[in-house]
């Protein structure tokens, strides 16, 4: 299990600076995964906001046609997925990942302020989405997402957060662990994985 002192927090001074160093982060990372077995499969979030960083990532260099990328939750932005696209990647959706489970390479998580940790949200059924040894789930509103096991099964995980609410959260959830009310928390508490969170205002 993950403490605090298995995360490292890196602070950048905008999303530029953010996207720069995570995108040459997770190209590593990819690489790596090609590298061992001939293929990545990478999950990003669907938010527009990180957009910008999928962006960066996909315009530098890559294995990317042995990339597949999914959504963390919902479906990918139409930036990502034209990103993608021109950089010879393969998109699949979670209905694709739910019939033909692969294990994740490299998960790029986002966070909300309300503790929200990929598509995985407090409330009712925040226990089956942590424990489910299904790879996707159906939120109460409909929208599928990959399960805690599923984002704790990657080989690697990186967090990305924006804004001093998010920041406040996630130091919060960290330091309460396993018994977080975050779900951000509960995940993090049960990772085997060591963590990097890339921060910026």
């Amino acid at each position: 299990m993950a403490t605090e002192d298995d995360i490292e927090w890196w602070e950048h001074p905008d999303l530029p600076a953010m996207a720069a160093e995570i995108a040459g982060d997770m190209a590593f990372l990819l690489a790596q995964a090609v590298e061992g077995h001939g293929e990545a499969v990478l999950a990003v979030p669907p938010s527009a906001a990180l957009a910008p960083l999928l962006a960066t990532l996909l315009a530098g260099a890559g294995p990317w046609a042995q990339v597949t990328l999914v959504p963390t939750h919902g479906t990918l932005a139409p930036g990502t997925v034209a990103a993608a696209a021109a950089a010879g990647a393969r998109v699949a959706g979670l209905e694709t990942l739910a019939d033909s489970f692969r294990r994740l390479d490299l998960a790029l998580l986002d966070v909300g302020e309300t503790g929200r940790v990929g598509g995985i949200a407090p409330g009712a059924g925040l226990a089956a989405a942590l424990a489910s040894p299904h790879p996707v789930q159906t939120g109460a509103d409909g929208t599928a997402f990959l399960t805690g096991s599923t984002l704790l099964g990657a080989r690697a995980l990186i967090l990305a957060a924006q804004g001093e609410g998010q920041r406040a959260m996630l130091e919060d959830a960290i330091a309460d662990g396993a018994g977080s009310r975050f779900p951000a928390g509960r995940l993090l508490a049960e990772a085997d994985q060591a963590i990097d969170i890339h921060w910026c205002p």
